[in-house]
């Protein structure tokens, strides 16, 4: 009768531990202690819910939906669970995002607070969490230390702010997802930080700097400059990837002082830099532009070199060169010389009147 008793209670006590929790209530406001969600997966938040002391996952099973109308305060581990958001989700000081999770946002907002400056998991964790079609904007300066696949239709407003990538640290577009990155610097970049997981992924660049810390081959996905892309450091971005990439209207790519642009494709194609009209720029400001046999097509756009700059062609005849304009008034490109310009190899002038 004594094992029978002892099994029943342990059996209860599963069932407890497995009963997913409601927090709040639609109707009523309620000021909320600091929560466990239990391993479950209909665990919720309610819009009159007030997280002023925070809310922690048991492990990577529990599951969350967040529909409070009630800024976050205090610790939030994910512990790798998943977080559905229906509301947006706005930390306020004094908040903390203790351990990451997955992240399901439904095109909802995820606003961190001042005080959180940093990204990770636990250190036994070298796997990456998704975040799904999530509007992400930053209030302080962070330091990553584990990766994030976006996926869906993604943004990140850094509000001129630095993320260090560290560790583990990775901004991946997804297989077909595009993530929109805005006025944010970006630091320690370098192959496998910043990179699309198919053809299609892209990233949005709109105002952001890269400072590269080692060598960044980009080969799989494309970039979309929009307002100013600007690369820093003192190594080599190689783009072997086989998909356009774009300079849009108004819109500048920079490579400062010391930087090198390897123009390397897998696919024998001089034209995956496109410049969209008279408007769009590609400008060296002390740096190399490099292209292997492949040769590099430049048209419509504006050329421009600040400090002394360098042309590196490996091609030997005018399918390979680095060309300027392709022989149609239409594709004429802008050439500003504001600085010397050393040319070694084919480099083509077919720009026409």
């Amino acid at each position: 009768m004594r094992v029978v008793i002892l099994l029943y209670l342990f059996v209860l006590n599963i069932n407890f531990c497995l009963t997913a929790l409601t927090i709040g209530s639609d109707s009523a406001v309620s000021r909320q202690a600091l929560v466990t969600f239990p391993t479950a997966t209909a665990n919720i938040i309610l819009g009159g819910a007030v997280m002023e002391n925070g809310f922690v996952f048991t492990d990577a099973l529990t599951t969350c939906s967040f529909s409070s109308f009630f800024s976050v305060l205090g610790p939030v581990n994910l512990q790798q669970g998943i977080l559905t958001l229906l509301t947006d989700l706005i930390f306020e000081d004094p908040a903390t995002f203790t351990y990451l999770g997955n992240i399901f946002g439904n095109s909802r907002v995820l606003e961190l607070a001042p005080s959180v400056t940093y990204l990770q998991m636990t250190s036994a964790v070298t796997s990456n969490v998704v975040w799904d079609n999530l509007k992400v904007i930053l209030n302080s300066d962070i330091i990553m230390r584990n990766g994030i696949e976006f996926t869906g239709n993604c943004s990140l407003d850094g509000r001129g702010h630095v993320v260090e990538l560290v560790d583990d640290a990775e901004l991946i577009a997804g297989t077909g997802a595009t993530l929109k990155l805005k006025d944010v610097v970006i630091e320690n970049v370098k192959t496998g930080k910043i990179q699309g997981l198919n053809s299609v992924s892209t990233y949005s660049l709109q105002n952001v700097e890269f400072v590269l810390s080692d060598d960044w081959n980009f080969s799989t996905g494309k970039l979309v400059v929009l307002d100013e892309f600007k690369i820093s450091g003192t190594n080599k971005f190689i783009y072997t990837s086989d998909q356009v990439s774009t300079i849009s209207f108004n819109s500048s790519l920079i490579f400062d002082s010391a930087i090198t642009f390897s123009y390397n494709p897998t696919s024998n194609n001089r034209d995956l830099i496109q410049l969209l009209s008279a408007t769009s720029l590609l400008e060296l400001r002390g740096a190399t532009l490099y292209s292997t046999t492949t040769g590099l097509r430049l048209t419509k756009g504006t050329f421009r070199t600040r400090e002394k700059s360098y042309l590196v062609a490996e091609g030997s005849v005018s399918t390979q060169a680095i060309s300027f304009g392709d022989g149609t008034v239409a594709n004429n490109v802008t050439i500003i010389p504001n600085a010397d310009l050393e040319i070694d190899g084919f480099v083509q002038y077919n720009n026409t009147a």
